[in-house]
């Protein structure tokens, strides 16, 4: 896991695709981190990406890193993770959401992870490999 999210941390912006209908959207996050052996990410309640990952928790996203010109997918399921303590967690290693979410009466944020992730690393010659969480 430690490669997956060096690699997200270096692209800093990576794009997170889920599905609607059989209809595809995609977004930019920014939003990365490790927790208790797992990979996070997280969304706010209010936006229609929540909704979609509540209906369908499939995902996809995709980070390219142009220095090394090597391109990732990130396949998998998640797993919404609402306890008290990961919220606390996040927010005390992630400053912007604070600015974001501080609000108690405003929008919430909500933490996820992945299961049965598999990450495929692609270099533009062709060159494959994968790693697994």
């Amino acid at each position: 896991m430690n490669k997956i999210l060096e690699f997200l941390e270096e692209a800093g912006i990576f794009y997170f695709a889920t599905t609607e209908d059989s209809q595809p959207h995609v977004r930019a996050f920014g939003f990365v981190m490790e927790h208790n052996d797992r990979l996070y990410f997280g969304i706010g309640n209010h936006k229609p990406c929540y909704e979609q990952l509540k209906s369908n928790p499939r995902f996809e996203l995709c980070a390219y890193d142009k220095e090394n010109d090597i391109s990732m997918r990130l396949t998998g399921v998640i797993e919404f993770d609402n306890a008290y303590e990961t919220i606390q967690y996040v927010f005390q290693h992630s400053h912007f959401l604070s600015k974001l979410y501080g609000d108690p009466a405003g929008p919430q944020f909500v933490p996820f992870y992945v299961k049965n992730g598999e990450a495929v690393f692609e270099t533009q010659q062709g060159e494959k490999w994968s790693e697994y969480i």
